[in-house]
């Protein structure tokens, strides 16, 4: 992207921009986002994202509101290039999106509730393909036959 854009994107986002931090078993995906009535400006936000694809809905006063973002690595890119260019507020943004690289899941072994590891579940597959019945399994680990 050559300066010119840069400096015009950066702009852009300084006063209509969201940079949106990923949710927490995606952290690798954070967002760009700009939302706005003005199609010009949407197809040029397009352009240099490179997308094709916008969600349009239509405001309080029924005029189309265009959506357009960009996520994952290439986001993350965006937000590299345009982060020395912005306001003290939007590089703290910019930073929280881009900051996490581990998932913070609440399925699996992470899940508060979660009443058998990863390691259990493997040991417990191995061991229903040997024979083993699932209401002695279910009393070992404690929890309800069901679950096996």
């Amino acid at each position: 992207m050559d300066k010119k854009d840069l400096f015009w994107l950066a702009g852009l986002f300084e006063g209509e921009g969201s940079f949106v931090k990923p949710a927490p078993c995606e952290a690798k995906y954070p967002r760009l986002r700009i939302t706005m009535t003005d199609f010009d400006i949407i197809q040029k936000v397009m352009s240099l994202f490179n997308v094709k694809y916008i969600h349009t809905r239509k405001d309080e006063k029924r005029r189309n509101r265009y959506v357009v973002s960009k996520g994952g690595k290439e986001a993350v890119e965006f937000m590299k290039q345009l982060r020395p260019l912005m306001g003290q507020r939007r590089q703290a943004q910019i930073d929280e999106a881009i900051a996490d690289d581990v998932p913070k899941c609440n399925h699996g072994d992470n899940h508060p509730q979660a009443k058998l590891t990863a390691e259990k579940v493997s040991d417990i597959k191995q061991r229903l393909l040997n024979g083993e019945s699932t209401n002695a399994l279910a009393k070992e680990y404690s929890v309800d036959s069901g679950l096996i």
